[in-house]
């Protein structure tokens, strides 16, 4: 699981991953099933409850829409000293 990575819950939701914090968690953005909508939360987890709740890898997002993501998200990254 790498920065950029997509996923899908069997709920339909996605899943990017846009970070790590300094002890190992992944930070990720989530939008619902309708992927026409925007992502609109931030959150993080330790990568082994992420992979429980995880279904599957959609595919890696290029750099433009994974800065995109971070920077919808940017006072919460700096306020959690995200990398």
């Amino acid at each position: 699981m790498n920065k950029g990575d997509l996923f899908v819950t069997p709920t339909n939701q996605e899943r990017l991953i846009i970070g790590t914090t300094k002890d190992g968690s992944l930070v990720y953005a989530t939008r619902g099933g309708n992927t026409t909508h925007d992502y609109d939360r931030c959150e993080i987890q330790t990568p082994e409850r992420f992979s429980s709740v995880v279904e599957k890898m959609l595919r890696t997002v290029n750099e433009k829409e994974l800065n995109r993501v971070r920077e919808k998200f940017a006072n919460y990254i700096k306020a959690k000293e995200i990398q």
